[in-house]
């Protein structure tokens, strides 16, 4: 009887024992605030984790972590790279790795335990992931800018020039080539893995053997390209094929290239689209290889006629070339890229998420004021694109103007979201045509259409697509009709930067950026957006010490529209949000010297340490 109520009561602890380990768990590990990011540039990346469990007043005593370069190696203990071995801390955000100098273009993977306060330990974690960038500057030199034509230094307009930029002269009247480039590639050996860093200036599509590599849009983000210019890493392993394989892409002007055509905030030229690419492959032999971009890649134009931040987008299908990203494609008349010397800005990762499209609207309401003019109303104001399929005879054309709102009569008006923004396109008469503007975007609710009559009519909404990690409701109807304005209104002005408005300005304007933040944060993951917007200011800061209104500062405006302390207060705001919010020091230590000067700058304004200048509650929309 002794031996059998010892088993049972050994099996019970078997089952307590059990029961607490499956109470506690990691999850979420995260690397640089990123669930398996890729890309990363730091040395010494920060890891994190939640504790998943039902136990109340549960606290972290300890940790162990393993990395590997290797899954399967760091799950049978054969292959660790490196152990934290067993760290009494409570300590899950921001837990420094200290290994093993980390490599450039390599995936690591990774997994932790933890401790509560009476020494029972977890399970191991599920395994995580990330991958680094490419980490010197040195190793891009063999992947040069190329391009399908040069805009002369004496041509270039940097920075840009507010307004319609008239006083010019002949620059920037000249439409840029957005172009295609290609490059096909043998590969003799099995692949174990491959990446791809990418970036094109202003923004790019990549294509891998006729397929998309990303669902992202208007990438890279858009920075001071003299002094920045962001890349992107993909992991392509699964669409690279032993034999012949096409790497394809088509660049857009973006902030970059911005012509004197239709409506436009700015006008700049920092140079035509130009396109820089290393894909790095790893064969299961052991061995390695690289593709870059350089004068073998070939180029031509695309039917992407006109296309600019500020006006618009048009197409004409009639200049297609089909399969030209496919590796059956016949370039005979396509012509070499030409190398040119680039912006200048040193390469890094993209760090903020990007830009995609995250929610499709379809039409709520059609209405014809005037007879071959049809109002399409989606029922919601968003940022984005329209996408559309029609019919019809080759030649044939759709104009689409979007707006915000509608006049009296109600046609379409921009009135006060920047006159003269549309897209055309021109079709080439085979069946049923799809088209999606690709490198520009507007706020809109209603469309205007001309021309050919759309079978479908979507709105695209893109946004930075930070995950959302806060929402409200109530049993309050007229709160939450409040926080669905408010919510589209933050939604609409995320991207690279932080915008007060998605059609008219599009620029990043700082006043935003902090006085919204507290509201932006408890809705959406603004850590890699905020860190980037305090770069973009570090880089903006003139020597004295000023922080101008906008980062990027694409234009210099006049008076208190460039200096104001309402605005310029970010560089002291942002890093200190960031550290309250997230628990980042790291952003406080890489922002300090330019806190201090611009608090030096504004003390010399100063007036017995009172600041009184700026803009001020400049404008007063009044009764009337």
């Amino acid at each position: 009887m002794k031996l059998h109520n010892k088993c049972i009561l050994m099996i019970c602890l078997c089952f307590i024992s059990f029961d607490l380990l499956a109470s506690l768990r990691p999850v979420r590990l995260t690397v640089e605030y990123k669930e398996n990011p890729l890309g990363i540039e730091v040395a010494r990346p920060r890891l994190g984790w939640w504790i998943d469990t039902d136990r109340s007043g549960l606290k972290q005593a300890a940790y162990q972590i393993q990395i590997s370069q290797s899954k399967k190696g760091l799950l049978n203990g054969k292959s660790v790279l490196w152990t934290s071995e067993r760290m009494s801390s409570n300590l899950n955000i921001s837990v420094l790795y200290n290994g093993p100098e980390l490599k450039s273009a390599q995936n690591y993977y990774w997994r932790v335990r933890v401790w509560d306060a009476k020494g029972m330990a977890s399970n191991w974690s599920e395994v995580a992931g990330f991958s680094t960038g490419i980490l010197t500057q040195q190793e891009w030199a063999n992947a040069s800018w190329i391009a399908h034509e040069v805009l002369a230094d004496s041509m270039k307009v940097i920075p840009g020039v507010h307004g319609n930029g008239d006083g010019l002269g002949s620059k920037l009247l000249k439409r840029a080539v957005n172009p295609y480039f290609q490059k096909l590639f043998y590969l003799n050996k099995s692949i174990e893995q491959a990446s791809v860093f990418v970036s094109g200036m202003g923004q790019y599509e990549l294509y891998l053997n006729g397929l998309k590599v990303s669902a992202d849009f208007l990438t890279p983000g858009w920075t001071n390209y003299e002094k920045r210019c962001l890349y992107n890493t993909y992991d392509v392993t699964s669409q690279l094929k032993r034999g012949e394989n096409l790497l394809g892409s088509i660049v857009g002007g973006g902030f970059f290239y911005i012509n004197r055509e239709r409506y436009r905030k700015v006008v700049s030229g920092y140079g035509y689209p130009m396109f820089r690419l290393i894909l790095k492959i790893r064969y299961t032999d052991g061995t390695s290889e690289e593709v870059t971009t350089d004068e073998s890649w070939k180029t031509a134009p695309s039917p992407i006629i006109y296309s600019s931040i500020y006006g618009g987008e048009d197409y004409d299908a009639r200049l297609e070339q089909k399969g030209w990203n496919k590796k059956m494609f016949d370039d005979a008349n396509w012509k070499n890229a030409i190398v040119t010397k680039g912006p200048g800005g040193k390469m890094a990762s993209q760090v903020e998420y990007p830009v995609q499209v995250m929610d499709t609207i379809a039409v709520k309401e059609i209405t014809v004021p005037e007879a071959g003019k049809s109002i399409y109303d989606f029922g919601q104001n968003a940022s984005g694109v329209v996408s559309v399929k029609l019919s019809g005879k080759r030649g044939d054309k759709i104009k689409i103007t979007p707006s915000e709102l509608l006049t009296d009569k109600g046609f379409i008006t921009q009135k006060s979201s920047g006159e003269n923004f549309y897209f055309e396109y021109t079709l080439k008469g085979d069946g049923v045509e799809e088209w999606t503007p690709k490198f520009t975007y507007y706020g809109f609710r209603y469309v205007m259409i001309e021309g050919v009559k759309p079978t479908s009519v979507v709105l695209l909404h893109t946004r930075n697509s930070a995950p959302a990690v806060g929402s409200f409701s109530s049993s309050n109807e007229l709160f939450n009709k409040i926080y669905s304005l408010i919510n589209w209104s933050l939604r609409s002005n995320l991207v690279s930067v932080s915008t007060d408005c998605p059609h008219r300005e599009k620029l990043g304007w700082l006043e935003q950026a902090h006085l919204m933040g507290e509201s932006v944060r408890f809705n959406y993951d603004v850590f890699h957006l905020y860190n980037k917007i305090v770069d973009d200011i570090i880089e903006a800061q003139l020597p004295d010490g000023m922080v101008p209104s906008i980062a990027p500062e694409f234009v210099a405006f006049d008076g208190p529209f460039r200096d104001d302390p309402g605005y310029g207060s970010a560089a002291v705001i942002l890093p200190w949000y960031l550290y309250k919010w997230y628990g980042d020091v790291e952003v406080l230590r890489k922002s300090y010297p330019m806190m201090k000067k611009y608090v030096s700058y504004l003390q010399h304004k100063s007036v017995s340490n009172v600041i009184s200048y700026g803009l001020g509650d400049w404008l007063d929309i009044g009764p009337n």
